[in-house]
């Protein structure tokens, strides 16, 4: 024998069927040489792991030079497992020229296994708000890819967002497809199954069936602030400024500068970068840093106001409400301080007529430190003296939104009247004011002075003085009398 056949090999076949095949050895003419007794083995292009090749075999007398490998005993069966087209040769082990090939063997792909399949995504990471394809790419249990479609394949998605077994679509050439939108930020676990067989690979690395996919968040859409308690006059309170994309995840990629406003009333109100008070340094914008969401502030404040308006902003000089990022507003009341020494104590009208009926109107107007006016104090939290005697003094309204309390005050006795401020709210203040008040029309005279006992014909005084009801003098007499 001077060459081999090698023949019988199914074709087309599908990877993983056995197959027999035919060895012949022949002379330079084609005969059939019957005595031959080499020693033959077996190569072939597809070196796949998986790939089985019949074992040597040394032919036999009886063999009369060909044998046929069964394709099912042990040592007799040729499996390709690659699709494509193949090859299998047969070659004396002692004389390689006498060998031959079986070409262009079509080995076509398995039944899709779900173990194989693999799922692939369009973009890694994904961005929150965008849409993602995922596709699953079915292969048999050789690793080769269907060449065709035919399965019913399903995707779900569990961890930030969740889809549960969305349809896909099949492409014919062993790939299915599926949208689906992330919206929230964070790590979505993608996983498929092949006629509801759950996948066993993944192009993430891991290869164990399921697909990590990071989903990021999206560009920047709106800023919050957070909402502290009120603040009381010359105090400050934290704010909080984050930011967020259309879908409300968190944005942290990326610095970003933020434009901080107010409208409150007072000349000392400010931004701080830390908790230092007044005087501090204070600020007029701040920047999110790269890989942060948020940063903080302090809002100072002295102005007395139940709303101020503080508001985060991207633009400057002014804020731009829902221009490009939607600015945050939060409101806040800055309430009023305790009493301070500077509450003032007035009157009006001064020289009232000291006759029990007519009044005088004591003003108290009761201001914090800040010179806010404080509403809302009622008697008796507010205390004062009045000089002299025969005072009457009423009960004290309420102040007033202009921190204003009135109470009116009479008297029978006609004198300057010291009236002291003592304590709002048990606060002691000092103020000071002086009201007079007059005597009324005289109605009667005394007559005194006259010497008792005197003796006749001895001259003597008198003082004559003008009276009214309350005994007081009437300064302004000018009557004419007779004795």
């Amino acid at each position: 024998a001077t060459t081999l056949t090698v023949a019988g090999i199914t074709d087309p076949v599908v990877a993983g069927v056995n197959s027999g095949v035919t060895i012949t050895a022949l002379d330079d003419n084609s005969n059939v040489d019957t005595t031959y007794t080499g020693t033959i083995t077996f190569t072939s292009s597809d070196v796949k792991g998986s790939t089985v090749l019949p074992s040597n075999y040394t032919f036999i007398g009886a063999d009369n030079g060909v044998y046929a490998f069964d394709g099912s005993t042990a040592g007799e069966i040729v499996t390709l497992t690659t699709t494509g087209e193949q090859t299998v040769t047969a070659t004396d082990t002692v004389t390689g020229t006498i060998t031959d090939t079986q070409s262009a063997i079509t080995v076509n792909p398995d039944a899709a296994a779900a173990a194989n399949t693999s799922i692939d995504v369009s973009v890694d990471p994904a961005t929150a708000g965008n849409a993602v394809t995922v596709t699953v790419t079915a292969y048999d249990a050789y690793d080769n890819l269907r060449a065709t479609g035919g399965n019913t394949v399903t995707v779900s998605v569990a961890g930030s967002n969740s889809e549960t077994d969305l349809a896909t679509t099949d492409a014919g050439d062993g790939t299915y497809t599926v949208n689906y939108t992330p919206t929230a930020s964070g790590s979505d676990n993608i996983t498929a199954k092949l006629d509801a067989t759950l996948v066993g690979n993944d192009a993430d690395g891991t290869s164990n069936g399921t697909y990590v996919l990071t989903v990021q968040p999206g560009g920047i859409e709106y800023f919050t602030l957070s909402a502290p308690a009120d603040i009381t006059a010359g105090t400050e309170t934290q704010y909080t400024v984050s930011r967020y994309d259309v879908n409300n995840n968190l944005v942290t990629s990326g610095a970003t500068t933020v434009y901080l406003y107010s409208d409150g009333a007072g000349t000392e109100e400010q931004f701080d970068d830390t908790n230092d008070g007044k005087g501090g340094t204070t600020i007029t914008s701040l920047i999110i840093s790269d890989a942060a969401s948020s940063n903080t502030f302090w809002y100072y404040d002295e102005k007395a106001s139940s709303d101020v308006s503080v508001t985060a902003s991207d633009a400057t000089p002014s804020a731009d409400g829902n221009t490009n990022i939607d600015d945050a507003i939060d409101h806040i009341a800055v309430l009023v301080d305790v009493a301070h020494n500077s509450s003032t104590i007035t009157f009006n009208p001064d020289n009232v007529v000291a006759d029990n009926v007519a009044t005088t109107t004591i003003t108290v107007t009761a201001f914090d430190q800040f010179a806010n006016p404080i509403a809302g104090i009622a008697d008796p939290n507010i205390v004062i003296t009045v000089g002299g005697t025969n005072n009457t003094l009423s009960t004290w309204s309420t102040t007033s939104a202009a921190g204003e309390a009135t109470a009116t005050l009479k008297t029978t006795k006609a004198e300057a009247k010291l009236l002291t401020l003592v304590t709002i709210n048990a606060i002691a203040m000092t103020a000071t004011d002086t009201v007079t008040f007059v005597a009324d029309n005289a109605t009667t005279l005394t007559v005194a002075g006259i010497t008792d006992p005197v003796v006749a014909g001895v001259n003597s005084g008198v003082t004559i003085t003008a009276l009214d009801d309350n005994s007081n003098v009437d300064t302004t007499y000018t009557g004419t009398i007779t004795f």
